[in-house]
């Protein structure tokens, strides 16, 4: 028996992020005879996480020099974040890791003098996606 070009068909029964799927091969050779298999799969997604600031809210914030600014960043995925960062002008300053759909970190900067700094929060989910929030300016007055 030969099968000089053999036709496959493949139909999945869900393509739901999430659902199980019943995914169906069959085939037929020269002669007419029909060969299948399926198997069960798990449809996931593979979207990167998201991270924001959730307090302070807004795009920017106005401290006096030495008072306390409260900052709570988080990151939330379809499946699992690992790890949350914030990041104060571009280097890690606090670390969080973890293994649920939503991960939080919290700090209370000071900030010694006056000038302008950048806050985000750099996210990593367990298929190994990465995100960075928006930017949240900091002006720091006298």
């Amino acid at each position: 028996m030969s099968c000089a070009s053999p036709k496959y068909s493949a139909s999945p029964s869900s393509n739901q992020v999430g659902a199980a799927s019943t995914l169906s091969f069959s085939t037929r050779d020269p002669e007419g005879n029909l060969a299948a298999v399926s198997r069960l799969v798990l449809i996931v997604g593979d979207s990167p996480p998201v991270a924001s600031f959730v307090a302070p809210l807004g795009a920017s914030v106005t401290v006096e020099e030495g008072a306390p600014l409260a900052v709570t960043a988080q990151a939330t995925d379809d499946a699992s974040v690992e790890r949350l960062v914030l990041l104060l002008d571009g280097r890690a300053f606090k670390v969080v890791t973890g293994s649920a759909p939503t991960l939080s970190v919290a700090h209370a900067f000071a900030f010694g003098a006056p000038g302008a700094h950048t806050l985000r929060a750099d996210a990593t989910d367990s298929r190994g996606a990465t995100t960075l929030s928006a930017t949240l300016a900091v002006s720091v007055v006298a």
